[in-house]
């Protein structure tokens, strides 16, 4: 008989910030690459746990701009727990199936399994769960886990995203970074304090 992993969530009081959008677009940072010309936004990591404190989830919005080109718009989720769930399948609460792609699983030292899976959401799907937030599924062969992203994060993230994407138009696919990458990449980057992109013209 198979075990079943249910990760019923409850979000903790930590550093990031989901309730408040203008917090959200704050914490989340701008890399660009200007060899391959990809932009990558990223939102703060959200780290939640189950009732007993025991099971941990780990979430994040990224969005990659290619060229100038509409961004690509992931949910990473991340879960430490005691079984090996194989993930392979998502769906909301709507019934709405969600492309799901498996990023990396690792057994750890104190024999319990790590799993981080990558969820393409569009920007349409995003916009209309602004308010009420994503109530999300994610099943495998020896059960589920479940992750829900508040509106404020989601409504956060798309606004820095938007931010990101004007400057990208009007610079040709080239965007200002705000996160530290290394020593030698980081002294380059600008440190943005306010969740706003550097106010800077394009350099090529």
């Amino acid at each position: 008989m198979k075990n079943v992993i249910i990760a019923a969530v409850v979000l903790l009081a930590g550093c990031a910030n989901t309730n408040n959008p203008a917090a959200v677009a704050k914490a989340t940072t701008t890399l660009h690459d200007p060899y391959t010309r990809q932009t990558f936004v990223t939102g703060d990591l959200v780290k939640e746990r189950n009732y007993l404190g025991f099971s941990k989830l780990l979430y994040r919005l990224e969005a990659e701009i290619r060229n100038g080109n509409e961004p690509n718009i992931r949910l990473y989720v991340g879960s430490n727990s005691a079984e090996h769930g194989f993930l392979y399948s998502a769906s909301d609460i709507d019934a709405t199936v969600l492309p799901v792609a498996q990023v990396n699983t690792e057994l750890t030292a104190n024999a319990r399994a790590d799993e981080n899976v990558a969820l393409t959401l569009s920007r349409p799907y995003l916009e209309s769960h602004k308010t009420s937030g994503l109530d999300i599924r994610i099943g495998g062969n020896r059960g589920a886990l479940i992750v829900k992203v508040p509106g404020p994060y989601i409504a956060g993230f798309l606004a820095k995203l938007d931010d990101v994407k004007t400057q990208s138009d009007k610079c040709g696919g080239q965007v200002n970074s705000d996160a530290e990458t290394g020593f030698f990449t980081g002294i380059f980057h600008s440190m943005a304090k306010d969740g706003k992109l550097p106010n800077t013209e394009c350099s090529r």
